[in-house]
C-alpha cells in the first residue's frame, strides 16, 4: 500500500509540474496584443470618410478623421432630413431620400456635434484629430 501511495504522489507530482509548464522552456513573453495600448477611436486618413442615413440615424454616430477630410452624408431613408450643426454653421438643408449627398470639409481639429433639424433625436459628431 505504501508503495502505490509513493508511486500515485510521485505522479501527482509529475503532473501537477507539466501543467503549470515547469520544464526547461523560455519564459513567457507578453504578446504584442497585451502590451498594446488600449483601443481608442481610430481616425481615418485625410482624404474622405461617408456617413450613411438609414432607420432614423446617423452611421457611424460618431466618426474620427483627420484634419483636412471632406466627410459626405448620403439620405437612403424614405424622408427627408438634415445635417444641422449645433454651432449654428450653415448644415445641409433638406437631403431627399436617394437625392444628392451633403458634404464638407473639416480643417481644424475639435468635435463637431450635429443633429437632424427635422428628427431633433437623430445626433451624431465628427471628432478632427491632429
Amino acid at each position: 500500500m505504501r508503495r502505490q501511495s509513493i508511486a500515485a504522489l510521485a505522479i501527482g507530482a509529475s503532473l501537477a509540474v507539466a501543467a503549470c509548464g515547469g520544464g526547461a522552456s523560455a519564459p513567457a513573453t507578453p504578446s504584442a496584443a497585451a502590451s498594446a495600448p488600449p483601443a481608442s477611436p481610430s481616425v481615418t486618413a485625410a482624404g474622405a470618410a461617408a456617413v450613411t442615413i438609414a432607420s432614423f440615424t446617423f452611421a457611424p454616430a460618431s466618426l474620427a478623421i483627420a484634419p483636412g477630410t471632406t466627410v459626405s452624408w448620403a439620405n437612403q431613408d424614405d424622408v427627408a432630413h438634415t445635417v444641422a450643426w449645433d454651432d449654428g454653421a450653415a448644415g445641409s438643408g433638406r437631403l431627399s431620400a436617394g437625392g444628392t449627398p451633403y458634404a464638407r470639409t473639416f480643417d481644424r481639429p475639435g468635435t463637431y456635434a450635429y443633429h437632424c433639424s427635422i428628427h431633433p433625436s437623430m445626433k451624431g459628431t465628427v471628432v478632427v484629430g491632429p
